[in-house]
């Protein structure tokens, strides 16, 4: 999973031609809002159900489209993009492709047919497994939860209340491994009825819509523990996991499928080393197996490290006691000892991701394989030759990884050079976690420390061997109002442009549409903009085949001189109602062709690369690593001596003062 998409390319400058309109033609999309879900794990559903499998969906936060026909989908976490369905291929096709003219049987099948996609997909998944999966409405009528026939694609379509409410909903699907789910209903808007932005149940369109949105919260089957190199402390990946039962008395091995008949055995460990089992209480043992190890012995403890302590806990060994659940879930970390007696390593993933802006702030959160990742952010410049320079460091101590993996940092956009299309680049970097400072600096000499291996670390290089330590992705900055002109790959503007907003997950589709009018010219206003990262498509209505993909910092800087001679503010939030531009027919008068500067991607490309550094990028603040670190020892020498040099001043005053008088 874990490769996003780098969205298109085509830059252009400005065309003027008398009598702008400024109002859209026409518009319409749909809208794609995050559901609340419950994890019926712990607790009964509404229905009274009870099942690690079931969520229940509901409207409580987040609202539809008021009086509307709502479609539910459940999207599932997969390789390589995450994919959602709704439950009936024909009902998919519908909703993902409604213009299928100009695709044949194939296509359509691999693109829209979402539902057989996931079910070929080589993740084991089932809607149908037995009489308790599927999907559930709530019949008020009848007062109680009923199973729908997913063959029957009307029967899956609710109609959301003048509030944007929907009736109960619960959804139990099957995967034999933990995967992300997570729950959204899709409106369409058609059109030119409005969807606000702002006040009372419309405040959805505020929402990150997709699956990498912070608003969605999913149901990931929680881990029981790590599987983990006790050398390298590295969770392991594609470990298999037995677990065994014990008869209670004589501790002899039972059948465990009989007592657990869902239970996946044995289970293999994610990328994150992660394996998780749901089981009736009783007594177990687990049994770990990889080629490159053996499971540690309890005396082999004395060769953990001390950063071990501080990542993993309840340390499960070889000659470990028996696991006695009673009631609640237990937690095991598993200490696996490496045969080559050093360790291994392993890629660095990132496993989800989200972009969205607040109040023109831009919040990126996600998780990745490895805890405690360093996060170095870069303020990147395309060209022939892309560059990027550093603007801030992030570690768990600020919002960067944590002992989880998860992140959650803030960025200002305004500090992106709008003429010159610069956007942010995510620099992932594993640390060593046997020697890396994981505990908070409490005085001048650790933060001087902890700095002085920063630098050198990242002067001099650190060697993994055969593992990739380092990935990126590409953050595009997310404007809340556009207005300008709609450019082809040429240069040249589109009279009369189909003007779409896409979002990732939804490529066939538009978030909404509109139309610039004869001279190019258009505005989207905030309550049609998604808060998540999104990319432009601009389509000639006399040459269909005239299309121009355009992510937002090239669409900034395309009408960079537009945008400054009006003073158009992007990243403030313009409700259609409240948009002081709404009457007003710009002066500024733009060029008549551009030349683009960047090579068109297709659509569909991933935006995130997987590993490794990217060839096009240098980085500014490099220097040369045997000066760099000279100067780092010197400083520090210095900051020492000027340390011991207040300790003796303070100590020979306190012993000059005259002693204190009773």
């Amino acid at each position: 999973m874990k490769k996003y998409f780098i969205l298109f390319f085509g830059l252009f400058l400005f065309v003027f031609v008398p009598g702008i309109h400024a109002q859209p033609q026409n518009k319409s999309g749909f809208k794609p809002v995050c559901l609340d879900a419950q994890w019926c794990r712990d607790v009964n559903c509404p229905s009274g159900a009870k099942h690690v499998h079931r969520s229940a969906l509901s409207t409580t936060n987040f609202k539809a489209v008021p009086s509307s026909p709502s479609y539910i989908l459940e999207c599932v976490e997969a390789d390589p993009d995450p994919i959602c369905t709704t439950g009936n291929s024909e009902l998919d096709i519908e909703l993902f492709c409604p213009d299928k003219s100009k695709m044949n049987d194939e296509q359509i099948e691999q693109q829209c047919n979402h539902y057989g996609k996931l079910i070929q997909a080589d993740i084991g998944y089932s809607l149908t497994k037995d009489g308790t999966y599927g999907i559930w409405h709530f019949d008020p009528q009848l007062n109680k939860y009923i199973r729908k026939d997913e063959t029957d694609k009307q029967s899956l379509i609710v109609q959301s209340d003048g509030q944007g409410n929907i009736i109960p909903i619960e959804w139990q699907s099957f995967t034999p491994s933990e995967r992300m789910r997570k729950f959204m209903v899709y409106n369409d808007i058609e059109g030119t009825a409005d969807v606000s932005r702002e006040g009372g149940s419309l405040s959805q369109a505020t929402l990150a819509f997709i699956f990498r949105s912070e608003d969605c919260k999913g149901n990931a089957y929680d881990p029981d523990g790590v599987v983990f190199d006790m050398m390298t402390l590295e969770p392991i990946p594609h470990a298999q996991v037995t677990l065994e039962q014990l008869n209670a008395v004589s501790n002899d091995p039972v059948d465990i499928s009989i007592a657990n008949p869902h239970i996946v055995n044995p289970f293999p460990t994610s990328s994150l080393g992660y394996f998780t089992f749901y089981v009736v209480d009783g007594n177990y043992v687990l049994i770990p197996v990889h080629p490159d190890y053996d499971q540690a012995l309890s005396v082999d403890s004395s060769l953990l490290p001390v950063n071990a302590n501080r990542i993993y806990s309840d340390f499960y060994y070889q000659d470990s006691s028996v696991i006695r659940q009673r009631g609640e879930k237990e937690h095991r970390d598993i200490v696996m000892k490496p045969k080559n007696g050093v360790g291994y390593h392993y890629d660095i993933e990132l496993l989800d991701e989200t972009k969205r802006e607040e109040n023109g702030r831009l919040l990126y959160s996600g998780f990745l394989s490895h805890p405690f990742v360093l996060l170095n952010v870069e303020i990147c410049t395309p060209g022939a030759t892309e560059v990027c320079n550093l603007y801030k460091e992030f570690d768990h101590r600020n919002g960067g990884p944590d002992i989880k993996g998860k992140f959650n940092i803030t960025l200002d956009q305004s500090v992106l050079d709008i003429a010159a299309g610069q956007y942010f680049n995510m620099k992932f970097e594993k640390q060593d976690l046997v020697t890396a400072t994981l505990t908070r600096q409490t005085n001048i000499v650790d933060h001087l420390i902890s700095w002085v291996k920063q630098i050198s670390a990242r002067s001099i290089g650190t060697v993994h061997a055969q593992n990739k330590s380092t990935l990126e992705s590409k953050v595009e900055p997310i404007p809340v109002y556009l207005e300008g002109y709609a450019y082809d790959n040429t240069g040249s503007i589109i009279p009369n442009a189909t003007v779409g907003v896409y979002m990732y997950l939804f490529t066939q589709r538009p978030i909404y549409q509109t139309s610039a009018d004869a001279n190019g010219f258009f505005r989207i206003t905030t309550e049609h903009i998604p808060s998540a990262e999104y990319t432009l498509r601009f389509t000639s209505p006399e040459n269909p085949e005239n299309v121009s993909y355009q992510t937002t910092s090239q669409f900034l800087a395309n009408n960079n001189a537009f945008i400054k001679a009006e003073k158009i503010k992007p990243y403030k939030s313009t409700s259609t109602s409240t948009n002081p531009r709404k009457n007003v027919t710009p002066s500024f008068v733009p060029q008549q062709k551009i030349s683009p500067l960047v090579t068109v991607v297709s659509p569909t490309q991933s935006p995130v690369t997987t590993g490794g550094d990217k060839a096009t990028t240098t980085t500014a603040t490099s220097r040369n690593p045997v000066y760099l670190v000279g100067a780092v020892l010197l400083i520090l020498l210095a900051g020492a001596g000027v340390m011991l040099a207040m300790y003796v001043y303070k100590k020979r005053s306190q012993e000059e003062a005259p002693p204190k008088t009773e």
